[in-house]
């Protein structure tokens, strides 16, 4: 599972707490070591990625929505704390692209 959080609130809420992160320099997101969603606190879960599989002809709305394409896996994503969600659910999620 991974994370965009921003390093001021990992810093802060999350540095040193018994949740296992670990910086991914190549995606350049926090992911989580051995650990179920279920298992994690609410307030860490607004900053989970959800890859989407999304049309090239959709991409420019996407992006104006506040999607984020991550060129390492060639993928689309968004997090969870986005204001458009219901928009992203029109399209299929990658569980691990």
């Amino acid at each position: 599972m991974y994370f965009k959080i921003p390093y001021s609130i990992y810093h802060d809420e999350f540095k040193g707490s018994l949740i296992r992160l670990k910086w991914n320099t190549v995606l350049k997101m926090f992911e989580t070591i051995n650990e179920k969603e279920g298992d994690l606190p609410e307030d860490l879960l607004k900053y989970k990625v959800t890859f989407i599989d999304v049309p090239f002809v959709d991409k420019d709305d996407v992006k104006e929505m506040g999607g984020k394409w991550n060129p390492e896996k060639r993928c689309w994503y968004y997090v969870n704390d986005t204001d458009n969600k219901a928009f992203f659910q029109r399209y299929r999620v990658i569980e691990d692209p």
